[in-house]
């Protein structure tokens, strides 16, 4: 049974990262929406979606008590709004719902690769492709924790950070960035969940490339946008021209295929089998974004998730501090008291 505890331990290892790993909010303008649309994507949270699962860190952080620890990769997923509900579990019919969709997502993948001739195939229970162990329930299980809302007494559902997209097509990208903060799904984590108005702020500009016209200004733009905001920003570049596209014609169906398995595990409900993802990418826009999105994991969400840590960490070590103190004071008055009144009885007796 070793196999299995081994096999076990993976699987739950490789759920509970994914499941429970940081939410960040994405709000993009407008002018965005078309940009995504071309690549069947309705949000851009949606286009980033993918590339949110297991990002290359390969940094040393530290944990609230000072400790160094090598962080090799960690797991993100991208939300368009917060909101906290009461949790309502699904219905018997909306549970049987996901049971189908899951079935039929992986129908064709129904094989058990780690069991052969000769029984169980260590070098294959021993990889990280945990998914294709248990095709379509491992697909139900992600998304009955989909359905799982936000919550006042747990924080893993709550936003550590918040993107604000803007088109290089925009003619104050400044401006149309400011206008985000003031969105009602802002105010909600700012106000609702546990960062308690501590909110990070990435802002991104993104350049579609079938925009010829803004090619010139779009670098001036960026400049902009970060004498604005600091460091905290960044410049993407997505939809190459069609040239470029015709030369990757052979890339189109492993493009779609990235957006196809990962909209089909956060949103099956608007993961459409036959739509063609990315359709205006190329292999070199996709490394872009999975660099945009490394970068602005590193460089700015996980420091700022390692500051909240610490102030917590500070927070927690002053209240037992602070409870500790009053425990041993009220424990030296009454015991002091004590220890005095039985002072003077023996003293009295004696004399």
């Amino acid at each position: 049974m070793h196999w299995f505890t081994k096999l076990w331990n993976l699987i739950l290892t490789d759920f509970v990262a994914k499941a429970f790993c940081p939410r960040i909010l994405v709000l993009s303008t407008p002018a965005i929406a078309e940009a995504c649309a071309v690549n069947s994507c309705d949000t851009f949270a949606d286009l980033l979606a993918p590339f949110g699962h297991d990002v290359s860190t390969q940094i040393t952080i530290q944990d609230g008590q000072g400790a160094p620890y090598f962080l090799d990769k960690l797991n993100v997923k991208f939300t368009t709004d917060f909101k906290i509900e009461k949790h309502r579990p699904p219905t018997w019919a909306e549970t049987d719902e996901l049971v189908r969709q899951s079935v039929a997502a992986d129908a064709g993948e129904l094989d058990v690769p780690f069991l052969s001739e000769r029984g169980v195939d260590a070098s294959v229970v021993a990889a990280d492709d945990v998914g294709s162990w248990a095709p379509w329930y491992t697909l139900f299980r992600q998304q009955w924790m989909a359905t799982v809302p936000a919550s006042e007494h747990e924080s893993f559902m709550h936003p550590v950070a918040c993107v604000l997209v803007a088109s290089g097509s925009e003619e104050d990208p400044v401006w149309a960035l400011r206008s985000l903060q003031n969105h009602a799904a802002v105010h909600r984590v700012q106000t609702q969940s546990f960062s308690d108005g501590n909110m990070l702020f990435y802002y991104m500009l993104v350049h579609d490339g079938r925009d010829a016209g803004v090619l010139q200004a779009i670098d001036h733009k960026f400049d902009q946008v970060r004498r604005a905001f600091g460091q905290n920003s960044a410049l993407l570049k997505i939809n190459s021209s069609t040239d470029l596209i015709d030369a990757d014609a052979g890339d189109r169906g492993k493009i779609s295929g990235i957006w196809t398995s990962s909209l089909a595990t956060t949103q099956p409900l608007a993961a459409h089998p036959d739509a063609v993802y990315g359709g205006m990418l190329t292999m070199r826009d996709v490394a872009a974004i999975r660099d945009a999105v490394k970068q602005m994991m590193v460089r700015s969400v996980v420091p700022h998730m390692q500051y909240l840590i610490r102030v917590l960490s500070d927070q927690t070590a002053n209240q037992r501090r602070g409870i500790t103190g009053r425990l041993f004071s009220a424990g030296r008055r009454y015991f002091g008291t004590a220890a005095k009144a039985t002072s003077t009885l023996v003293g009295a007796d004696g004399d």
